[in-house]
């Protein structure tokens, strides 16, 4: 066979193989970023489970809180009726008697606290909404 032919030969058989090492590097180098993803993707659903739990954690501690804070709201109203009921008597019951409801002791603090009281309960109301 002619020497010449045989360089040229040799060429594309030496350039065959280059480009063949480089389609595998190329093809390497892909594989290595599936696993890679696959890696990280993996690690996120973990720590995307782990927040939905505590999440979820949260949330029903938030819901118990607020079925507490209604249950006190509601006890908080009937003690508000029934002071303002005994505050109406007082207020009727002195004025059958021509005496300011004022001068009955306990009377405005009476008064004061059931303020309070609807102040606060209000509020509770607000916050749970």
């Amino acid at each position: 066979m002619n020497p010449q032919l045989n360089k040229v030969f040799s060429k594309l058989a030496k350039e065959d193989k280059k480009t063949e090492l480089a389609s595998e590097k190329v093809e390497l180098g892909l594989v290595q970023d599936i696993q890679k993803v696959i890696t990280n993707a993996k690690a996120k659903i973990k720590d995307v489970a782990a927040a939905q739990k505590r999440y979820n954690a949260a949330l029903k501690e938030v819901e118990e809180a607020e079925s507490k804070a209604l249950d006190v709201r509601e006890e908080g109203v009937d003690v508000f009726q029934r002071g303002g009921a005994i505050r109406e008597d007082a207020l009727d019951a002195a004025k059958d008697l021509g005496l300011d409801a004022k001068g009955i002791k306990g009377f405005a603090e009476l008064d004061k606290i059931l303020d309070v009281l609807n102040k606060d309960y209000q509020n509770l109301l607000r916050s749970i909404k």
